[in-house]
């Protein structure tokens, strides 16, 4: 309990604010001037817990090193974010979006 208290939960708090703000930028500069959808809340808000699931296993996996378990984490993000996108249909396959992704997820990791 101590440890979702100390570190899930904060982190969790921390990506969605960082991709609630990055989207908000993001739709700001491309002049999209609706709001947030309530669904869409929900959705990033159901990815971010499915990705701290990810962290607890990775966790109870004994990695030789740190940068071994971060590469191995960061891998499974970005696959588990790209999949997400199509298949909840926030995003089509361009490489403008692909780019944005991927900086998206980059952020969040640094």
């Amino acid at each position: 309990m101590k440890r979702l208290l100390r570190t899930y939960l904060p982190s969790s708090a921390i990506a969605f604010t960082i991709v609630i703000l990055f989207n908000a930028v993001y739709n700001l500069i491309l002049g999209n001037n609706y709001a947030l959808s309530g669904v869409f809340v929900l959705e990033l808000t159901g990815l971010i817990i499915f990705i701290q699931l990810i962290s607890v296993v990775c966790d109870h996996i004994p990695f030789q090193s740190e940068r071994a378990y971060q590469i191995t984490f960061f891998a499974a993000e970005y696959a588990i974010v790209i999949i997400a996108g199509f298949v909840l249909n926030w995003t089509v396959l361009t490489i403008s979006n692909f780019l944005y992704t991927s900086l998206l997820c980059v952020f969040i990791a640094v």
